[in-house]
């Protein structure tokens, strides 16, 4: 993820329908990656361990400089939406192991990303019109 800069100097933006936002800015990391597995068939003792999984990506900072006038009509459609998500942590991964006596342990996930700052800063008018709709949803 990358920092998101959005600066709109003036005008108007206006949305007709369910769930259309006016201003969306948002940062959002990458998820983490699965472990590699293990299999095997033994004739012996077999042993499998499974890799671990990668952490997630962070989301970086959203900087939001709004000078237009924001018009939404229809539900769930904020006004302006600004966010910054850390992207989930990786799963484990697989061990498995056949025949013979045998020791199978899957790998251990990882963390999620995290986040940063999120600021929005507005100088025009903003409305909203519908049922669960937000003005400034940061």
């Amino acid at each position: 993820a990358e920092t998101v800069r959005a600066t709109i100097g003036g005008g108007l933006i206006h949305t007709i329908g369910d769930r259309s936002t006016g201003i969306v800015a948002q940062s959002i990391g990458g998820g983490g990656g699965t472990g590699g597995g293990s299999a095997g068939l033994n004739l012996g003792l077999g042993i499998g361990i499974g890799g671990k999984g990668a952490g997630g990506g962070g989301g970086k900072t959203v900087d939001v400089i709004n000078g237009a006038v924001v018009q939404t009509e229809g539900i769930q459609s904020h006004g302006i939406m600004a966010q910054s998500v850390g992207g989930g942590g990786g799963s484990g991964g697989f061990a498995v192991t056949v025949g013979g006596p045998s020791f199978s342990l899957g790998g251990n996930g990882s963390s999620g990303g995290g986040s940063q700052k999120v600021y929005v800063e507005n100088t025009a008018r903003i409305t909203t019109d519908r049922d669960l709709s937000i003005g400034i949803f940061a």
